[in-house]
């Protein structure tokens, strides 16, 4: 009885083993891609948008767009028009930043906030469309 027992055991481990590991490959690339976006767009938003913050800003926006090419390529070609509105959001926002720098007045930091705020609404959309994917 106790082998019996012993197999049963060790059958039911020995299937519980693949249905566990293929629970953690369930979700498509592009949605820990998107987690790593969001992250490095949150980090953005938490900056406070003034002339000392632009080498932070600078800094941001550059991880952003590192882990948004990341997302594109998990992505391929789906959510083409929501990548194409953060691809231009975030150009606006590194020329805004770079202008801040390079120009310090309060219209270009006023300019690099609503750059900003362009680029989180971008992220938000993009999210959005890739919801339902994850």
């Amino acid at each position: 009885m106790r082998c019996r027992l012993t197999g049963v055991a060790t059958i039911t481990a020995l299937l519980a083993v693949p249905l566990v590991a293929s629970c953690s490959s369930d979700k498509a690339p592009v949605c820990s891609s998107l987690d790593t976006l969001k992250g490095s767009v949150q980090n953005l938003r938490d900056v406070n948008v003034e002339q000392g913050a632009v080498p932070e800003i600078k800094s941001d926006v550059a991880q952003v767009q590192t882990d948004f090419q990341t997302f594109k390529g998990d992505a391929k070609d789906q959510y083409s028009a929501e990548i194409t509105q953060l691809s231009s959001a975030l150009v606006a926002s590194s020329n805004s930043a770079n202008l801040a720098a390079s120009t310090p007045s309060l219209s270009a930091v006023a300019g690099l906030a609503v750059a900003l705020k362009t680029v989180s609404n971008a992220a938000k959309t993009l999210s959005s469309a890739v919801e339902d994917t994850c």
